[in-house]
């Protein structure tokens, strides 16, 4: 019996030389990364926010606390959202001087990742948010300080962020890479497929697998499920239902409920 082909994750970790340029001290030359701002995007309608998104910075990635910090923590200190605002805000937020002071539109996404990445309830959430103890590591990375948002605010935050707004944020994710040199290829070269992504709700079959690198991803077909990296935060395709539908890992795609 021939033995089984390694996954594209056990290549990547072979191939030594492709990997030097993603550790620490190699990377921290390129952080951090930025997405690049939309000049054509008007400021946001709001004049001010009850949350203050900032920037924490990288100083504190070391050896040791990439094995404390979860993916989140460790992405918060990769990528600079500052820019997401305006393109969030644009497609969100209108301008009304009636109802309450919103909250800083980054904040209230990166709290949106952060809950389908752990799959909580929006309950769950914002519970360990507004938790003295549990929630410092989670404010300090939102920006949230002494208000909070509501379930219902919450929910409604979500609804608006359509797949086509996360495909184009997932696009600005790949294009912060390719600047700080950490893709061969630039994303959407024609005839040349260096990385792939995809935003999208997909029609679930059962011979897909998905297979996910924190990195690099792509798509594989197989005849059964399997998951084969810690990292893989997939949403699990169910056999037999027509219609059913699946997506790529929750940090990097939004699904609707």
């Amino acid at each position: 019996m021939s033995a089984e082909k390694p996954t594209a994750i056990e290549k990547r970790a072979q191939n030594l030389r492709a990997l030097k340029p993603f550790t620490l001290d190699k990377l921290k030359q390129q952080l951090p990364l930025v997405f690049a701002p939309d000049p054509d995007l008007p400021p946001s309608p709001k004049p001010r926010y009850r949350s203050a998104y900032r920037h924490l910075g990288f100083d504190d990635l070391n050896e040791e606390t990439l094995e404390v910090f979860s993916p989140f923590e460790i992405a918060i200190r990769l990528f600079d959202y500052t820019h997401l605002e305006s393109l969030l805000a644009a497609h969100i937020y209108v301008t009304s001087a009636k109802g309450q002071v919103p909250f800083h539109p980054v904040s209230m996404y990166l709290l949106s990742v952060y809950r389908r990445e752990r799959n909580l309830s929006r309950h769950e959430v914002l519970r360990i948010l507004r938790h003295p103890k549990d929630g410092q590591a989670l404010r300090r990375c939102t920006g949230f300080e002494d208000e909070f948002p509501s379930e219902s605010g919450l929910r409604y935050f979500e609804k608006q962020l359509t797949p086509e707004l996360q495909q184009e944020i997932n696009a600005l994710q790949l294009d912060a890479l390719y600047q700080a040199k950490l893709l061969p290829v630039k994303p959407g070269t024609e005839g040349k497929v260096a990385l792939s992504f995809d935003g999208m709700l997909h029609e679930a079959r059962s011979h897909k697998r998905w297979e996910v690198d924190p990195i690099l991803w792509t798509t594989k077909r197989s005849k059964e499920m399997k998951l084969s990296h810690r990292g893989e935060a997939l949403c699990h395709l169910k056999k037999g239902r027509k219609g059913r539908k699946t997506a790529l890992p929750s940090s990097l795609y939004w699904a609707n409920e």
